[in-house]
């Protein structure tokens, strides 16, 4: 496995950390909890007790500071994965094995500037390896099942399709909260339906007639012989069409509220 160099990874992290704790008022808290308390020692005196709470108390605070902002980073990460699923980058990366920059602008068709930026997001989270001595990238085929492969019961990738469109609705959902009035459907973009069908389709494939249903053995013998079967927000029903194909003498039927999901 070519991993980038913890410790490189560590600097890195701790330099974000610093530099939006400050953006945030808090670089005291992200240069260690001694720092700050000793500020105040200076300025006051303390019993032994006092100090020894008053170093816990910051101490938390930092904790908890680090805690923040790599939540926020993770959110970044959410997004910037969402361009890798949308533009096809992970599918493109999967099937290229060890490559260059160069190459995965051809293979995408990316601009080569911000491409590169995306792949060193990407090298920091972990999800792609870098040989620096080679100047080489490689999406690992553990990963690419994750990202990559529809078909693998491992994918993950088709729910960063929902991460944006969730998003883009902040404003109506702050309205919601305070006015009470409900969220529609039609206000989301295609994409979150979409993200959602992709997202749950390795399940029904791989989960649904395989494990769930033979959990319930007089349900099997009922749809082996003809059954009926319904699924009230079937969505694209997927599951009922796994249902269908295993199932033929089966009657299936799927229902939503929301027309273009049908």
């Amino acid at each position: 496995m070519m991993n980038l160099p913890r410790c490189h990874v560590s600097n890195e992290m701790m330099d974000r950390k610093e530099f939006l704790a400050y953006m945030v008022g808090l670089p005291a808290l992200t240069t260690g909890a001694s720092a700050m308390s000793s500020s105040h020692l200076d300025t006051r005196s303390e019993t032994a007790p006092r100090e020894a709470s008053g170093d816990v108390q910051n101490a938390k605070v930092a904790a908890f500071s680090d805690q923040v902002v790599d939540d926020m980073g993770r959110a970044l990460l959410g997004a910037l994965s969402y361009l890798g699923d949308r533009l096809g980058l992970f599918k493109t990366m999967s099937g290229m094995g060890e490559f260059t920059l160069e190459q995965l602008v051809t293979a995408s068709g990316c601009n080569a500037r911000l491409l590169e930026e995306w792949l060193k997001a990407m090298v920091a989270a972990r999800y792609v390896e870098y040989r620096p001595d080679r100047g080489q990238y490689r999406l690992p085929p553990e990963h690419a099942a994750v990202l990559a492969n529809e078909n693998s019961s491992f994918f993950l990738a088709g729910w960063f399709e929902t991460i944006v469109p969730m998003v883009l609705v902040t404003h109506e959902v702050m309205q919601a909260f305070q006015t009470g009035k409900p969220i529609t459907p039609d206000i989301f973009h295609p994409d979150l339906w979409e993200g959602i069908e992709r997202g749950t389709a390795p399940l029904y494939r791989h989960q649904l007639v395989q494990k769930w249903l033979p959990a319930m053995p007089d349900v099997v013998r009922k749809l082996q012989m003809g059954g009926s079967a319904v699924d009230v927000g079937c969505g694209a029903a997927h599951g009922l069409i796994s249902i269908a194909q295993a199932f033929p003498k089966a009657k299936v039927f799927g229902y939503d509220p929301y027309g273009p999901s049908i």
